[in-house]
């Protein structure tokens, strides 16, 4: 097997690292509340939040367009709950 050489590139050493912010169940409430209803990039103006990440959580939430009342009321039963 190779030995895995370390390397450093000054570029990336220079910039700064990333900054990941956990969902918070106030964000994940506003998805459950208007994901399919509002416009995915609307949502994300208001959390601050990349577009591609508000449709990846709120598939992991169960959302999705189309869904009905009784399947948004479940999951944000679930959310409260601490399920989701």
């Amino acid at each position: 097997m190779p030995k895995v050489t370390r390397i450093q590139i000054p570029e990336l050493e220079a910039t700064p690292d990333v900054n990941y912010r956990k969902w918070t169940l106030k964000e994940k409430t506003v998805l459950a509340l208007y994901y399919g209803i509002k416009e995915t990039s609307a949502i994300a103006k208001h959390l601050k939040r990349p577009t591609h990440q508000i449709s990846n959580v709120a598939r992991g939430l169960g959302l999705k367009f189309g869904i009905s009342q009784k399947e948004r009321d479940r999951i944000l039963h679930e959310l409260e709950e601490g399920r989701l």
